[in-house]
């Protein structure tokens, strides 16, 4: 009889240390502190943006995200687009951001309203936390400022191309009144009206850097239909530049691939 207790109290003890270690274990995680910050580094869309003491959701049909690739920190707010540098401490979840240059489109007042007080706000932002899927902001005292979803931007749509690289280390519009179209599927396949004449092709990505994902495109095949000198000029530099594409990024409706040098080959947006 008394051995089994002596067995009993044995196997009690050891539940109780076991218990203990798991205890110290958790204060000693290597990763505990952080997972208090989360992954920052990403395109996130946002969902509330504080303005007049309260989070408020962006009026409708209006769109604002936020890239954080390495130290810089990028976005499309509600009318102009922004950039800047950012500093993040992942095991604290500390994060300071800008100062942030813009441009200077102008837009309804509400558009804009919105748009100065979500940049005012991320500006605010001193720490940050985030599960992957969400991301939270908040400022020195602690409020929330900025909530995001993560982004589920991708390439595979049908885009309308806005500008192409002439060649002359500029990029410009389409000839008044022509269209060009690329569409990415889900294939691998690249087809699209270059103007005159349609086009196929395919295409193949990979991560890339945090700053932008790697792209391959094959030459594309086109019709052989004539058209007017200065479409069919048009139609020829955008091929070209459109094989050369090295990395593309991918901002609200906004889709940007550039070359090897990092020079804008072509642009586009969504319809």
């Amino acid at each position: 009889m008394s051995r089994r207790v002596t067995v009993v109290g044995t196997f009690a003890l050891f539940a109780v240390a076991l218990m203990v270690l798991a205890a110290c274990g958790s204060d000693d995680e290597p990763d505990a502190g952080a997972a208090r910050g989360g992954p920052l580094q990403g395109t996130w869309d946002l969902t509330r943006y504080a303005s007049g003491g309260a989070l408020r959701e962006l009026p409708d049909g209006l769109t604002t995200e936020v890239t954080f690739a390495g130290d810089r920190v990028s976005g499309r707010a509600a009318i102009n687009t922004y950039r800047g540098a950012f500093s993040a401490d992942g095991a604290e979840g500390e994060l300071s951001v800008g100062p942030l240059a813009t441009t200077q489109m102008g837009g309804p007042p509400e558009a804009l309203a919105a748009e100065t007080d979500y940049l005012a706000a991320l500006e605010s932002a001193a720490t940050f936390s985030s599960d992957g899927e969400t991301l939270t902001i908040a400022d020195a005292s602690g409020e929330t400022v900025l909530t995001y979803d993560a982004s589920d931007a991708t390439i595979v749509a049908l885009w309308q191309v806005t500008g192409y690289n002439n060649g002359g280390e500029a990029v410009v519009g389409l000839v008044a009144g022509s269209e060009i179209t690329a569409t990415f599927g889900e294939d691998l396949t690249l087809t699209g009206d270059s103007g005159v004449n349609s086009y196929r092709t395919t295409y193949a990505t990979s991560p890339g850097s945090a700053e932008a994902t790697e792209i391959s495109i094959a030459p594309p095949a086109a019709t052989l239909k004539a058209g007017p000198p200065e479409l069919m000029e048009q139609e020829q530099r955008f091929l070209r530049e459109l094989e050369s594409a090295a990395t593309y990024t991918i901002q609200a409706d906004q889709l940007v691939l550039r070359d090897a040098s990092d020079a804008i080959a072509v642009t586009l947006t969504l319809p």
